[in-house]
């Protein structure tokens, strides 16, 4: 697919910034995992809400990946946005 790609009312198009893994060692219980929010920078928006470059944060397991000219990005429904990085 290529081409410019803006994304439905009420969603955002982003790319995921890169995860940082902490590795501590031992043993690690489902029942102890902490579910962090997932990062991205905003590439495409709908909106006035939110602006191509924000830094969001938002939901875990509430995006669906899109592939666009051979590059990964994904969909975020503004309801699930958490907040934007400032500063």
């Amino acid at each position: 697919m290529t081409g410019e790609f803006i994304p439905a009312k009420g969603k955002l198009l982003i790319k995921r910034t890169p995860q940082r893994t902490a590795s501590t060692g031992g043993v690690h219980l489902p029942g102890n995992m902490i579910e962090y929010p997932h990062d991205g920078i905003v590439i495409s928006a709908s909106s006035s809400e939110w602006s191509v470059g924000d830094h969001i944060f938002y939901s875990s397991h509430t995006d669906e990946a899109i592939v666009i000219e051979d590059e990964e990005y994904y969909l975020v429904r503004e309801e699930h946005v958490q907040g934007k990085l400032v500063g």
